[in-house]
């Protein structure tokens, strides 16, 4: 008893009380509820099932009565299928006079007596009118009686005016009285069926003795005509009469008028009897069920009033109840915890001078009170080391989250340019210095610049956070600057497919005074990323740079960058949070394109450091264009450094199919001091050259030599700009290409100086011609075909030449998606993948090839490259299913190692397929081709080693570089019938299997006949010299 009293005294056992009471009320309102509920039902059921549908049979059963009475009249007025209708309704009656039944709306008797009444009135109209009387025969009867009277009595009266019509000199009185009396019974006899058809009594009579009279009038007509004509239109009567005749008396034989009164009387009959007693009891019956239904609404209704009184009157205790129970609930608990949990809000604030109310309660109330004053005093204790906890979270957070970061990102970031250092410095062992060599040195170099730039962005966005961040001011060759971030981008702008062009107006000062390394890294963000978001697109991707003055005073001079592509584009809602850190303008760019999304936030920093600005402008699906404002002071007067031509004695063309080449060429020839015009192509053949040298600089230079004059070949000189980045120089006696993609003022100057003469193509820097070439290790022949799957365009272009130094060939894939389509169609010795890569990584793309090669039954090594230098990347390379693990960057000799060690190596052929070929001339071609005329086939030799073999021996030099299969294919096709023409077959045949390497997109197999091709041309060329000179 004393656990129940104390239990009382709580909060909680008070609201059970109440809350058993509320429930005890809610129970007794649902129990008289339900009870109201069920006689309610009760009450509906019956009237649903028994008053309604009884109610609405009876209805229905009257109108089905209504209907049998209607088909019965419309019967005897001709109407024969109401019979077939009456039926149809006797069975509708039947039906609800069943649903009547089952529904218990009748008794058995009531029943019984609507039954027999039906059926005395049903049998009284089918023996008395059905059965008596057929429609169908007055039908008949009428239809014959029209037909006779409008044809046969029309004739006959027709007749009779002819007969009326008739002279008699002897009986003239006579003969008018009979044929009138004649044309009145034809008349009569005409009505007579009219009037029978449509109920006339004693017709039959009159019909009969009319005919008879007027039979008799027709004989004694005759006996009055004497004319044999006469004769023949009496006799004409009598035979249309005797018709008439016979027509009535069938109508009269079939059909009987009075049988039709007989019918209208039992209708009569019928309808004032039998079907008013069954129409009375049918409304009696519905009259009572009726008066049963609203008996049972008025009960209904007055359970559902009470029902009613009774739920808002429970519904209303229930309330007042309840507002006792609230208001007992508020003061006793909720306005207590209410000032309780103000307390506590001040005390969570650190206002520890609170006063906590209602510690001496005895209930929960009390001990939460208790327990919030043990908390405060608490609270007061710990308040005096928060401060120092605060500071050192603080400060270990931000350690912790600064060297997650770092981490994160340098790991495989700083060792991937390093790849480009270490392979490009092995490559340099094994190589002379000539112009390529250049090349390769300065890839290095700008490598070092990509490493220092990666490192320095995390840095530097550190410091640009602290306000840190300092520029220079140093000397700033501006063109140079610009020309080398180009070259260092333009592998990358090739191998997407992109148009990739440069204009650095001549008239900007050679170098200013500014920071050349954070010019350098703003350039390599936005130029970088203007490539990579113009590439992977359904179109070509095109990338334009133009860089002029904007603004020159005394002093300084503000000049214009201007990087515009054709990519994916940016919306303008994106355009506000291009320059924030961490971020890129779609969800998706980062997995499509990579990138950590540092580039632009800090180029902007640095625009704004270097009193710059920047701006951009975009359209979805058309491309961007970013535009950058810096101010240079001057490091020297400003002027024109570009050293110009001297072309004493020569003319100069051009004739250009690129719109932009157009536009910027003639601005760098008069930089250059260069006079030029623009070639006519429709005089060109007849053009006549004021100066004993032309240079025409063109892009189509295959199309003018075909066009020529012929007398002028000697004098012209081709400098060819060829739309490829990075290619080695094309020479002849007439020609010289140079790269066009992007085209530089200093490459055009040098293209120009070969082209005079003026200087060599084959210069070596001065500072390395003492060098040796170092021997290939190979002789010639591959040791094996490698693909190479690696997103950096630098390591594409160290490991693919470091594979060539060690005799390997190799197809070169941008990531893993494009490895596995590769891999579908050579036959390979060994897989080299990085293991990052955009689209599919290494390890998506090993599981890939595992699966193929389990398909096709032959497995090969796979080998890991990766810049990630975190400790467990080799086992998780291993675990992958990777053979081997090499990490960046790759050195020649460990690269060596790994190759010789995972391939083996095949014995070498026993000579070369080259050497198999015959060189010799076919000199029958001297007879078949040129007529017998030796002194036109040696011109054909002449001109061929004039024009065809210098494009054979080009054609030959591109076996180690990146080319077009389309272009090959078109090159041979045009080389073959030159060599077929002058008897060379051998260079016939191989060139035509060229060529269809090319189309079908063999590039292996194209390599190969591109080696027997270098092998053969020098054995052509002077069997060639042999012949010429003979």
């Amino acid at each position: 008893m004393s656990y129940f009293l104390a239990k009382w005294q709580m909060i909680s056992g008070k609201i059970t009380i109440a809350m058993l009471a509320i429930a005890a009320i809610v129970v007794t309102k649902a129990i008289v509820s339900f009870q109201l509920y069920s006689q309610v039902q009760e009450n509906n059921a019956t009237i649903s099932s028994e008053n309604i549908p009884g109610e609405l049979a009876a209805v229905k059963m009257q109108d089905a009565l209504g209907d049998m009475n209607a088909d019965m009249l419309h019967y005897i007025l001709g109407d024969a299928s109401r019979e077939e209708t009456f039926e149809q309704h006797r069975t509708q009656f039947f039906h609800h006079l069943d649903r009547i039944e089952k529904s218990n709306a009748i008794d058995i008797n009531t029943s019984q007596e609507l039954g027999s009444l039906f059926f005395q009135f049903e049998n009284r109209v089918k023996l008395d009118i059905f059965a008596f009387y057929n429609p169908n025969d007055e039908t008949w009867a009428k239809s014959q009686a029209h037909s006779l009277v409008n044809t046969t009595g029309q004739s006959l009266l027709s007749l009779a005016e002819k007969v009326q019509t008739l002279e008699s000199t002897a009986h003239t009185a006579n003969l008018s009285l009979q044929s009138d009396e004649l044309f009145e019974l034809i008349n009569d006899l005409n009505q007579m069926l009219t009037v029978y058809v449509i109920g006339s009594q004693g017709v039959k009579e009159d019909f009969s003795a009319t005919v008879q009279r007027a039979e008799f009038l027709l004989t004694w007509l005759k006996y009055l005509l004497n004319e044999p004509s006469s004769h023949e239109l009496i006799e004409q009567l009598r035979a249309e009469l005797r018709v008439m005749r016979n027509g009535g008396f069938e109508i009269f034989s079939r059909y009987d008028n009075n049988d039709k009164q007989g019918v209208l009387q039992a209708v009569e009959e019928i309808s004032g009897r039998e079907y008013k007693q069954l129409a009375d009891t049918i409304s009696l019956l519905s009259t009572r069920l009726d008066s049963q239904m609203t008996e049972r609404l008025a009960i209904l209704d007055n359970l559902t009033n009470n029902y009613n009184y009774f739920l808002f009157g429970s519904i209303f205790a229930v309330l007042v109840f309840c507002s006792v129970v609230i208001l007992y609930i508020y003061r006793s608990l909720s306005l207590p915890l209410l000032k309780i949990n103000m307390q506590m809000k001040s005390l969570i604030k650190g206002d520890t001078s609170i006063k906590v109310p209602y510690r001496y309660r005895s209930d929960e109330i009390g001990e939460m009170a208790r327990m919030l004053e043990a908390f405060r005093q608490n609270q007061i204790e710990r308040n005096q080391y928060q401060q120092e906890v605060i500071i050192a979270r603080d400060n270990a957070e931000s350690a912790t989250k600064a060297k997650a970061n770092f981490l994160a990102t340098m790991s495989h970031e700083i060792r991937t340019p390093m790849n480009g250092i270490i392979g490009m410095i092995d490559l340099l062992n094994t190589t002379r210095v000539n112009r390529e060599q250049q090349r390769m040195l300065k890839t290095v170099r700008e490598s070092s610049f990509s490493l220092l730039n990666i490192i320095n962005d995390i840095l530097d966005f550190s410091k640009i956070e602290a306000g840190k961040l300092d520029v220079e001011q140093t000397a700033l060759p501006l063109r140079e600057t610009l020309e080398n971030v180009v070259s260092t981008l333009s592998p990358s702008a090739e191998n997407a497919g992109i148009i990739f062009q440069l204009y650095i107006a001549p008239e900007l000062p050679e170098e200013v005074q500014g920071d050349p390394v954070r010019l350098r890294q703003i350039l390599f963000n936005i130029i970088g990323n203007a490539i990579k978001f113009s590439s992977k697109l359904s179109r070509r991707g095109e990338v334009y740079i133009e860089v002029h003055p904007y603004f020159i005073s005394k002093d300084e001079i503000t000049v214009q960058f201007d990087i515009r592509d054709n990519g994916i584009g940016i919306h303008q809602d994106h355009i506000d949070n291009l320059f924030t850190p961490f971020t890129q303008a779609e969800s998706d760019t980062t997995r499509r394109f990579g990138g950590t999304g540092l580039g632009l936030s800090i180029s902007k920093h640095l625009t704004e450091l270097m009193g710059g600005e920047i701006s951009v402008r975009s359209e979805v699906g058309e491309g961007t264009t970013f535009s950058l404002h810096l101010t240079f002071p001057y490091s020297s007067q400003p002027g024109n450094n570009v050293k110009p031509v001297q072309i004493a004695d020569t003319q100069v063309f051009i004739d250009l199919s690129s719109d932009w080449l157009n536009s910027h060429i003639p601005s760098y020839l008069k930089s250059l001091a260069i006079p030029w015009k623009k070639l006519d192509r429709y005089h060109f053949p007849s053009l006549e050259l004021d100066s004993p040298v032309c240079i025409i600089i063109t892009d189509n230079m295959t199309e003018l030599m075909a066009i020529e004059p012929a007398n002028l070949r000697d004098s012209i000189k081709y400098l060819d700009l060829l739309p490829q980045a990075n290619i080695s120089s094309q020479i002849t006696d007439r020609t010289f290409s140079i790269s066009a993609q992007p085209l530089k003022l200093s490459n055009l100057r040098y293209g120009i100086r070969v082209v005079l003469g003026m200087e060599s193509p084959f210069d070596i820097a001065p500072d390395k011609q003492q060098i040796q070439e170092v021997e290939a290790e190979h002789s010639g022949e591959s040791k094996g075909y490698i693909l190479v799957a690696e997103d950096n365009p630098v390591n594409q272009e160290v490991i693919k030449k470091q594979l060539k130094a060690l005799g390997y060939d190799c197809a070169l894939a941008d990531d893993g998606l494009q490895a596995q389509a590769i891999y579908e169609q050579h036959e390979f010795d060994l897989v080299l993948t990085d293991c990052h890569m955009p689209e599919c990584d290494g390890y998506e793309l090993t599981t890939a090839l595992r699966q193929k090669q389990i398909e096709k039954g032959r497995r090969i090594p796979i080998i890991a490259v990766t810049a990630n230098a975190m400790i467990g990347e080799a086992k998780k390379c291993l675990t992958a299913g990777m053979d081997d693990y090499l990490p960046k960057p790759i050195e020649l000799e460990k690269l060596k190692k790994m190759l010789s060690d995972w391939i083996k190596e095949e014995p070498e052929a026993n000579q070369n397929d080259a050497a198999m070929i015959n060189p010799s001339l076919n000199l029958e071609v001297v007879d078949t081709v040129f007529g017998g005329d030796l002194n036109s086939y040696k011109q054909s030799i002449r001109d061929f080693i004039q024009l065809s073999l210098p494009q054979y021996q080009a054609m030959a030099e591109i076996e180690s570089e990146e080319f077009e299969m389309s272009v090959v294919a078109n090159i041979a096709h045009k080389l073959k019938s030159s060599a077929s023409t002058i008897g060379l077959d051998s260079l016939y045949h191989l060139t035509q299997t060229i060529e269809q390497h090319a189309k079908t997109g063999d590039k292996s197999s194209l390599l190969e006949s591109m080696s027997e091709l270098k092998a053969l041309l020098p054995k052509i060329e002077a069997v060639l010299d042999e012949a010429g000179d003979d």
